[in-house]
């Protein structure tokens, strides 16, 4: 359109030429059996930043303590998710552990929706809890709602963990404040949210 720039998904029904015509051409008929609008590129939210900690010029005045530092990670438990869309739309979380984490809960500040994982049931499923170097996604996008672990490039279906009361979270116009808290190891999640655009079809 003259202010938008989007993409659509659908299967050629019929392409008719046109025959016994002095100008070439033809007539395509595509079927969209999703009737929504994508914006091109995903949004993607992190809730931890890094800062920049290293300039010149520079010292290293001890030997034997490193006192030179690259960059400073800030860690936020909450974050404001905006979305620019027309139609409520799932999300897919990323989670990666750089330490040992029990028990992580996640959860919509406005609407007090929560999902949560256990850490016990995660080791009957694994072999053990969630370590550091494991990746967690979560995709709650209707349709292809999945929860994965991921260690050591091994995938593993862990549906089983969530509680029953879990709740897919989808975005809403505007903002959409989430937090997650642990039981245990806070401090080694590092937490984003990717999600597409949706807008209305024509």
């Amino acid at each position: 359109t003259d202010t938008r720039t989007v993409s659509t998904f659908g299967t050629v029904e019929s392409n008719t030429p046109t025959v016994f015509s002095k100008e070439s051409g033809c007539q395509i008929s595509i079927l969209c059996a999703d009737p929504y609008l994508y914006g091109l590129t995903d949004a993607e939210t992190a809730f931890s930043t890094v800062e920049s900690g290293f300039t010149f010029p520079f010292g290293n005045e001890s030997l034997t303590v490193p006192t030179l530092i690259f960059g400073i990670i800030t860690i936020k438990q909450a974050a404001s998710v905006i979305y620019d869309g027309e139609v409520d739309t799932g999300m897919i979380i990323n989670i990666h552990a750089t330490g040992t984490i029990t028990n992580l809960s996640i959860t919509n500040m406005q609407t007090l929706e929560s999902m949560r994982i256990d850490t016990t049931k995660l080791t009957a499923l694994v072999g053990q809890g969630l370590i550091a170097g494991d990746d967690i996604v979560i995709s709650t996008i209707k349709g292809s709602k999945s929860i994965y672990h991921i260690r050591n490039g091994v995938y593993t279906n862990i549906m089983l963990t969530l509680g029953r009361q879990t709740s897919w979270f989808t975005l809403s116009s505007g903002d959409n404040v989430f937090t997650y808290m642990a039981d245990t190891g806070i401090n080694n999640i590092q937490f984003r949210i990717t999600n597409r655009i949706v807008y209305e079809g024509v």
